[in-house]
């Protein structure tokens, strides 16, 4: 794991980390993010669960002594959220199943050792697209980002006599197209970053089974 930090660090300037699946994805990123304030971490192999593990185990396992050290706000007793030195987070993973179990526990790990960030509506995020459709009756073409979105977007098709659709799946954020890639996850002015938060990080605890802590409130 290597941190490409950002220029500047000024509160309020807008920084953001950009934490995204391994070197591949990184160097996606890397190619289209503003290096003046975005700043990416790749994250080799899905993350360690630290629900239940221990403050020492926790810093002890390279990629989260990796993420402590770039976010600069000191861990467990001297967790300082004051001291974070990007005004955002991102999880940036791939669109695929194995990249929404580890931005899941991402944000468990920032609801039980960071539960401040998240409290504080700084941790964010993006979506890319898992598939792109494309069809006569579309003047550009459109970006599903569950089974549920393109299923409902054949539907439409179909109900204007669009039975084919060409359909287009990505793999991760490697094969996204640079642009596409920009434009939905990096650019401010045209991506979506979806809040998280206590509530989110709750309704995954649930659902892996895990029972709520106490640590950084």
């Amino acid at each position: 794991m290597t941190l490409h930090d950002c220029q500047t660090h000024q509160p309020g300037a807008g920084s953001e980390l950009l934490i995204v699946e391994g070197d591949s994805a990184a160097a996606a990123a890397l190619a289209v993010r503003d290096p003046y304030w975005q700043a990416i971490l790749p994250m080799q192999g899905r993350p360690m669960n630290t629900v239940d593990a221990t403050a020492t185990k926790v810093q002890r396992n390279k990629q989260f002594r990796e993420l402590i050290n770039a976010l600069g706000t000191g861990f467990d007793q001297v967790f300082n959220e004051h001291q974070c030195r990007y005004d955002r987070i991102v999880l940036l993973f791939d669109p695929d199943a194995d990249g929404i179990l580890s931005r899941s526990i991402l944000l468990l790990f920032f609801d039980q050792w960071m539960h401040p960030l998240l409290r504080d509506g700084r941790v964010f995020a993006a979506l890319p697209p898992l598939w792109q459709v494309d069809a006569s009756r579309l003047d550009e073409p459109v970006y599903a980002h569950t089974q549920k979105q393109l299923d409902d977007i054949r539907t439409q098709l179909a109900d204007h006599g669009v039975s084919q659709p060409s359909i287009e799946r990505y793999r991760g954020l490697a094969s996204l197209p640079a642009e596409l890639l920009r434009q939905t996850c990096v650019n401010p002015d045209t991506r979506r970053l979806v809040p998280q938060t206590p509530t989110q990080a709750e309704q995954v605890r649930q659902a892996l089974g895990h029972v709520r802590k106490t640590r950084g409130r």
